[in-house]
């Protein structure tokens, strides 16, 4: 028993110092969402498509929690619109890792360098507020 619970031990602190861990910021900033095949044959956007709307309870530079009613797929990738108040909308890919009741926290994927500094902005105002 001891060793089974040294052995889960492990992986749980090597699990913790794989992953990159940047500073959430609580904000409510709204979301249109929808999910994609991979990121090779994404769906682009249509009329047909099921978009969601909903917004995030907290954000950072890698990802967001998105407050949802239904159960996204771990390991699934959405396309994500934040909308912030310096633009239209940032558009980017995000991978669902995990889920619970209150929604998902998915990080962001291959967000181009334009977005990043947004998004930087965005949290830096809000964290100086």
């Amino acid at each position: 028993m001891i060793e089974l619970l040294k052995g889960s031990m492990s992986k749980s602190i090597l699990f913790q110092e794989k992953r990159k861990v940047q500073e959430r910021i609580l904000a409510k900033v709204p979301i249109r969402y929808w999910s994609v095949r991979d990121e090779e044959t994404e769906i682009l956007f249509d009329r047909n498509l099921d978009v969601k709307v909903s917004y995030s309870m907290n954000i950072s530079l890698g990802g967001v929690f998105l407050v949802t009613k239904e159960e996204l797929p771990v390991e699934s990738l959405i396309r994500l619109h934040l909308f912030l108040p310096s633009q239209p909308f940032l558009s980017t890919l995000a991978r669902v890792l995990w889920t619970d009741v209150q929604g998902a926290g998915v990080c962001f994927v291959g967000m181009k360098p334009k977005e990043v500094e947004s998004l930087k902005e965005y949290l830096t105002q809000l964290k100086e507020l």
